[in-house]
Parts: structure tokens; sequence; C-alpha cells
């Protein structure tokens, strides 16, 4: 009889075991993008940057992947990384060891993982409040091209969990486009995809979730019709936007 108990549960145990081993691992994969022009340079947008981001940090599990990178007025020559975390802190785990030596590598991983979010937020608040160059020009289309570029293009699969971050007033203002003079009816959104679908700027966000912290316009027509901008835009390159996740603060999703 005690054989049998026995017997049922090391079978037990080894089912967990490859159930654990076969269940499928997806990892997140974040960009951040933080609009440093002079329009956002302000005490509240930057503390509403800081809390975000904290919260992002705080979704990151070991293996999980974050870059950060600024919106400038040269973003297609100048989107440089300051946060470049393509495989943050491996789990340690390795099946073969005993439980006492894969329990000591799981709080080794999470130990040098907590230490890694706490460099990545100091890092963070240095680009957003020490910022000594003043930017007057805001090319967010340019950020999303080196986004899917340097990034979101290489991820072949279904293992990711893809996330883009725009902190930004979603104000475009560039050599090409100024949303805040423009007008934007669906037919000049039409016409502004269309030109870029045929000069091949059109970004690839296929199955990129997107959300947006701190978008703001100096009156509720105009924030109207620049968040249609975006969401057209944005659905067009594959990307997944949803309504609430559009936020003049920080999405529910992110900051729940």
């Amino acid at each position: 009889m005690n054989k049998r108990i026995t017997l049922i549960l090391i079978i037990s145990i080894m089912l967990c075991c490859i159930l654990q081993c076969s269940k499928p691992v997806t990892h997140k994969v974040i960009v951040v993008l933080v609009d440093l022009s002079e329009s956002t340079n302000k005490p509240q947008m930057r503390d509403l940057y800081i809390s975000s981001f904290k919260k992002i940090v705080d979704l990151v599990s070991n293996e999980d992947s974050l870059f950060v990178a600024p919106i400038t007025e040269k973003s297609i020559m100048e989107l440089n990384f300051v946060i470049e975390e393509p495989n943050l802190v491996p789990a340690g785990i390795d099946y073969d060891t005993n439980y006492m030596q894969e329990k000591r590598l799981r709080e080794e991983a999470k130990a040098k993982l907590e230490a890694k979010k706490e460099e990545m937020l100091n890092t963070f608040r240095k680009v957003v409040g020490n910022q000594e160059r003043k930017i007057y020009k805001t090319d967010i289309l340019s950020s999303l091209n080196m986004a899917d570029e340097r990034v979101f293009r290489g991820l072949v699969g279904n293992d990711y969990t893809k996330m883009l971050v725009i902190m930004s007033d979603m104000m475009e203002d560039s050599d090409v486009y100024n949303f805040e003079k423009q007008k934007l009816p669906d037919s000049k959104v039409d016409e502004i995809i269309s030109t870029r679908k045929e000069k091949g700027l059109l970004p690839s966000l296929s199955g990129v979730k997107v959300y947006v912290v701190g978008s703001n316009a100096p009156s509720v027509e105009k924030y109207n019709d620049i968040k249609n901008f975006w969401f057209k835009y944005l659905k067009e390159a594959g990307a997944v936007i949803e309504a609430e996740n559009y936020s003049s603060s920080c999405p529910v999703r992110i900051c729940q």
C-alpha cells in the first residue's frame, strides 16, 4: 500500500514538472519613448513621466526587455537608448539542480533584478529631470520608425508581449507637420497616412500594444483631432491602441 502511494506521488510530481516545463513562456518587450521638448518641460508633466515609469518598471520580470529613448526634434537621427536592457537578469533556473540550488538561484536573480530596476529608475530621473539642452520640436513619427526598426522588427514568433509607451502631449511638431497649427480632418489624416505609406515611412507595429501618457492640447477640439489622428495612424501600422490607453495622465492598464 505504501509503495503504491509513493508511486502515485512520484508520478504526480513528474507530471507537475512536465506541465511546468512545457508551459509557454512569454517575455515582455517594452519600449518607452519620452518627449523631452519644451512643451512638456513642466514639473507636473515630468513628475507624471517619472511616476508612470516606476509603474512600468514594476511590470518587468526576469528576462523581460526594456528600452527607453528620448523624442527630440531629430528623432530619426538621434534616437539613442538611454536605457537598453534586452534581457533583464536571466532567471538563473537550472532544472537539473536540486531544490535548494534552484531556490538560491531564484533568490539571486530576484535580488539582481531589484537592483537593476533601481538603477533604471535613477537613470530615468536624470534624463527627464536634468535637461540642459532645450528642445523646441517633437518628431514623434520618426521615433515610431526607430522603435520599429531597432526593437520590434527583430522579434519573431509569439513568445513576446510587445508594448510601446509614448510619454508625450502627442503634439507632433517637426519640419514636416505641426499639429498645433494644422487642422486634422479625416481627409488630411488619410493624406498623411497615404504619403508616408508611399514613401515607405509607415512603421510595422503588428501586435504592439500602445499606451500614451500625458496627452494634451490647447482645446478639446484639438485634443480629439490629434487623438483621432494617432488612432488611425497606429492602427494602420498594425498596432493595438484602445481608448482607455490614450491618457492625459497614466493609463489604467499601467498604473492600476
